[in-house]
């Protein structure tokens, strides 16, 4: 059995503390050395950052005569986290922190104060998708600080 193990200075959650590291707000955890390197040689104040859901290396290089543009420009390549959701990866991207430590875990959560399996970012019930759950559970149970929140928080960026 091929056993799973993550490199923990070449994931999202590193990528993510690259960006806090740019504009100088204290990690989370280590940040990505290719992206830092990447990062410091460029002059702006500002970055943008794209995230293509489902678009891994393995997806580029068997599509990469449909996506040449993309392809030619890979700078650098890093994994995801464990478990490999959109969920947990999105957030631990957006966040710096890993899924165990955002509870951002499936598409689908069991919420026990809510006594519902709930679709994540809709804030939806999963067997139920007219009902929605206000207020959102990524207001209550789930609230995370994002990146965007940290940076524009510190005075010399807003």
């Amino acid at each position: 059995m091929k056993k799973y193990i993550l490199d923990p200075k070449n994931t999202l959650v590193n990528v993510g503390n690259s960006i806090l590291n740019f504009f100088d707000i204290p990690t989370f955890h280590d940040s990505y050395e290719p992206l830092d390197k990447i990062l410091k040689e460029t002059k702006k104040e500002k970055i943008a950052l794209v995230l293509f859901d489902g678009m891994g290396k393995v997806v580029l290089d068997a599509y990469k005569d449909d996506v040449p543009f993309l392809y030619s420009h890979i700078m650098t390549t890093f994994n995801s986290v464990f478990p490999p959701t959109t969920v947990a990866a999105t957030t631990a991207l957006t966040t710096g922190k890993y899924p165990l430590e955002t509870s951002y875990l499936g598409w689908t959560q069991y919420f026990k104060t809510r006594n519902s399996y709930i679709t994540v970012f809709m804030s939806s019930d999963a067997f139920d998708k007219e009902k929605i759950y206000a207020p959102s559970v990524l207001s209550t149970e789930l609230k995370v600080d994002y990146l965007r929140d940290l940076i524009n928080s510190t005075k010399k960026h807003n």
